[in-house]
């Protein structure tokens, strides 16, 4: 439920702002909404554990939290990130770059780039 909610705020404010503002900004406040929206749901805030609370209110470290992340949950956290770093790394081989884009079909091209609002 706080995943739809938050995907819900995120793309409400992307669609009130795409063509009002620059797209880093509607990015931005879109982050923003969504952050709001999860906050709001009670359900997606749980409290952490007692000795997590004590060490992050006092800045003291704790024996039972200072253990080595297995290394299965760390190629987890970061295996969502490996699709971008792939295509963005392909994009970059010079010989690509050069390939000719083409039209989404059933559109014309532009001979020159759409401003949006205000941005140069």
């Amino acid at each position: 439920m706080p995943a739809l909610v938050c995907g819900f705020a995120f793309a409400a404010a992307q669609f009130a702002a795409a063509d009002q503002v620059s797209a880093q900004l509607a990015d931005i406040g879109a982050a923003l909404e969504g952050t709001a929206a999860l906050v709001a749901v009670p359900g997606a805030r749980q409290p952490a554990a007692e000795p997590v609370r004590a060490a992050v209110l006092t800045g003291a470290r704790s024996e039972d939290l200072d253990r080595e992340d297995p290394r299965r949950e760390v190629v987890r956290a970061h295996a969502p990130y490996a699709p971008t770093v792939a295509i963005f790394s392909v994009a970059r081989i010079p010989p690509l770059k050069r390939l000719p884009t083409q039209a989404a079909p059933g559109s014309s091209p532009s001979p020159r780039p759409r401003r949006v609002g205000w941005v140069p």
